[in-house]
């Protein structure tokens, strides 16, 4: 229904990854302004629909920073008449009520012959308000690196319907980082060694516990069933067993310093 909904009103429909507004951010950052507007506007949250027409005719009235032109000129190739316009006639207004119907026909004619113009020169002027905002983002952003063995919570996607609603946990883990691909993904493994079935974005994750607690919350997994804690010779050993397993050689690489610190921890009994 909605492909030949497009298909009838010739509508280039584009899809964004679900879950992920980054993908979509120039209709995210349209909806946040929309919504100041409306929050600004109301009186009661239940008449924000009919406050709704109005704030869209602000919005789309309004020359917007990113393309230097108002939504409105973009589309219909002139400026929209203001309701105040009517009330009391501007320059604009006067000038179009003495022309003639066949001047005004080939004023507007000339208007949308240079609608395309317009539109090129909005998205140059765009592209530019990008590269800046881009270069003060850089200025402030810190990167986030993970590696092999690092402890990280992941996001819980989707947002569950919990009764407890915003004490519903956001994270759920802690889980290991087993690989990092190059693109930003994460594959994950819990604390029982299971694989998760497809890798995670990094966005999705934080990092949780240092590479330390890591080895020493793997070998309280491999420890758990016997409720024993492993001496020195016993670490040692399934360490090397570990690292037999080609992917998880970083995980299982546990330095001699953490196996001292290890040997040293205490596992909770009862």
């Amino acid at each position: 229904m909605m492909a030949e909904l497009c298909r009838e009103f010739k509508i280039e429909h584009h899809n964004s990854s679900p879950y992920r507004p980054k993908m979509n951010g120039a209709v995210e950052a349209a909806n946040k302004n929309i919504k100041k507007i409306v929050q600004k506007m109301v009186v009661t949250y239940k008449d924000w629909h009919e406050m709704l027409p109005f704030a869209l005719h602000g919005y789309r009235t309004s020359v917007r920073t990113s393309t230097g032109a108002t939504p409105f000129s973009l589309v219909y190739g002139m400026e929209a008449v203001l309701p105040v316009e009517v009330q009391i006639p501007s320059l604009r207004v006067l000038m179009d009520v003495k022309l003639q119907e066949a001047e005004w026909v080939r004023t507007r004619y000339e208007e949308l012959s240079l609608i395309e113009e317009k539109r090129l020169a909005a998205i140059c002027h765009g592209q530019l308000y990008q590269q800046r905002m881009k270069r003060a983002f850089d200025k402030k952003v810190r990167p986030r690196v993970y590696h092999v063995g690092d402890m990280v919570l992941k996001r819980i996607l989707p947002p569950q319907n919990d009764r407890r609603g915003k004490w519903t946990p956001n994270y759920e883990g802690p889980f290991v980082v087993k690989k990092v691909f190059s693109g930003g993904a994460l594959l994950l493994m819990t604390m029982d060694g299971e694989d998760f079935p497809s890798p995670v974005n990094a966005d999705a994750a934080k990092e949780g516990l240092k590479r330390t607690t890591a080895s020493s919350m793997i070998v309280c997994a491999l420890v758990k069933a016997s409720w024993i804690m492993p001496g020195r010779d016993q670490l040692e050993s399934s360490c090397s067993e570990g690292r037999k397993h080609g992917e998880s050689e970083d995980i299982w690489g546990v330095t001699e310093l953490e196996l001292d610190e290890i040997t040293g921890f205490t596992l909770p009994l009862g």
